[in-house]
């Protein structure tokens, strides 16, 4: 007996396929759809796979430090160190008394914070310098004290020197940023403000006479008089150098923040000596800026605001077992009040990978199903049309498998055909998109298409042959059995 050539079965599925028309468009419209899908799903979770592997190193918790704020009432703080200065004068220590040339406390020291100790919300300690007593001053300043008031507009200060028995103006026209609350001129004398309803010693705009004996160190300080004293609940805490001109004092902030640096370093599950970068506020704010050089209206907005961005600690750490008991210690640590693990953004970007993969699996599978039941009858059309001769071959000794070639032949051509268009339109869709993304949302890296053709081309055809073909297997079985 003569062997049949594929060529055969091939063309009396084509045939079949063109005699089905509109059955056979709807069995490659929906087959082409649930490889599309399929296909969108590969494409999302390996685009996550690749920015996850382009984090890097994932044992990484971010603390974030904020040393700006206020110390509370009673709490312990260490004292700057020596200020720096070139003129070899000796520091004797601290005071929080302005005219005091006697220290009260060493350089670092431990000091706990005393509402006493506080003008207005702030606490300042007074650099003493040996032979501060015997310095004679030539000259008067004036610095106008808001009184811890927050202000609309920011009240100027006076850099003259004056000289005893000069005259000068006080400013007028103060306003309160609360405008319940009224200006009502100014004093010299500090403990008037402690009154239950203090008084201004001189009117806004007032022409005043300044005089030595009324100076505190070359200084003569007037206090703005308000018709509410603020309350202070925190209280910050300033270092003034003094006399010594020159001297470079650190500040409240510089000194917890090296506290703080030097608590992180000894915190527990560390990978190694260098397990810890410190990320300053300014840098931070330098590379944004750099990142939206091209947003002017942003860059603009950054240059007139405060800077928003906090200190940083990128701690490297031993095993992911360890993040939790370390963030606790991080986050008992004073200054630092929030922490971010990059295994908690791996977290979320897994989470968001599953929940992906979960609705377009389940879709996956609905159309999986769909497409399998029209080519179960497209191919059953194709039998009913051709059932005169099935009978005939059969009567003359044909095969079951020889009759059915056909029909497999033709779900497997529609589920290549499938197949093929839908990697076309996932190359078209995606070259688009990911230029989009590239272009919108820089932080995202787009894995190229060129990385990922070969594994969609091949699920393509594979998938939609095979459901091709389960579909025409089930549709002609079943009528050769019967």
């Amino acid at each position: 007996m003569r062997k049949t050539k594929p060529s055969f079965f091939v063309g009396q599925a084509f045939r079949g396929m063109f005699r089905n028309g509109m059955m056979t468009f709807a069995s490659v419209v929906v087959l082409f759809s649930c490889l599309t899908v399929l296909g969108a799903f590969m494409l999302i979770a390996r685009n996550i796979d690749y920015n996850l592997e382009s984090l890097d190193n994932l044992n990484q918790l971010v603390a974030f430090c904020d040393t700006t704020t206020g110390h509370a009432a009673g709490e312990r703080l260490t004292l700057a160190s020596a200020p720096e200065t070139e003129s070899g004068r000796k520091f004797l220590g601290w005071t929080t008394v302005r005219s005091s040339d006697t220290p009260m406390y060493q350089a670092g020291q431990k000091y706990t914070v005393s509402e006493e100790d506080s003008r207005f919300g702030s606490i300042t300690f007074y650099a003493v310098w040996e032979g501060d007593s015997d310095i004679s001053y030539d000259g008067i300043r004036v610095f106008f004290n808001t009184s811890g008031m927050k202000l609309a507009e920011p009240v100027g200060q006076d850099d003259t020197v004056y000289s005893n028995g000069d005259k000068i103006t006080l400013p007028a026209g103060l306003q309160s940023s609360n405008s319940a609350i009224s200006f009502l001129g100014w004093t010299t004398v500090y403990e008037a403000l402690l009154e239950e309803n203090p008084t201004a010693l001189y009117k806004p705009g007032d022409e005043v006479t300044l005089l030595a004996q009324d100076a505190r160190k070359g200084v003569v300080e007037f206090f703005a008089v308000w018709s509410e004293t603020p309350a202070f609940g925190e209280f910050d805490v300033v270092y003034d150098p003094g006399t010594e001109t020159g001297a470079e004092v650190v500040t409240d902030s510089e000194m917890r923040l090296a506290a703080v640096r030097q608590m992180v370093g000894s915190l527990p599950y560390l990978d190694g000596p260098d397990a810890v970068k410190f990320v300053s506020k300014e840098e931070t704010l330098k590379n944004e800026m750099e990142n939206l050089s091209r947003y002017e209206g942003i860059k603009e907005l950054f240059n007139e605001l405060s800077n928003p961005y906090p200190d940083t600690f990128i701690i490297t750490y031993t095993s992911e077992a360890d993040v939790a008991e370390l963030e606790r210690k991080a986050l008992a640590i004073p200054d630092i009040y929030n922490t971010r693990s990059r295994a908690q953004i791996a977290e979320s970007i897994n989470s968001v990978r599953s929940g992906a993969s979960s609705v377009l699996f389940w879709f996956s599978v609905v159309l999986f199903a769909v497409s399998v039941v029209v080519i179960v009858n497209t191919v059953k059309l194709a039998v009913e049309y051709r059932s005169k001769e099935i009978v005939i071959m059969r009567y003359i000794g044909a095969t079951k498998s020889f009759i059915a070639a056909p029909f497999e032949m033709e779900g497997t051509i529609i589920g290549l055909f499938s197949g093929l268009l839908s990697f076309g339109v996932q190359w078209i869709a995606y070259g688009y998109v990911s230029r989009l993304i590239i272009r919108e949302i820089s932080i995202i890296s787009v894995l190229p298409f060129s990385a990922v053709w070969g594994m969609i081309l091949i699920e393509c055809l594979a998938v939609g042959a095979v459901t091709g073909f389960i579909g025409s297997v089930i549709a002609i079985w079943r009528y050769l059995k019967a």
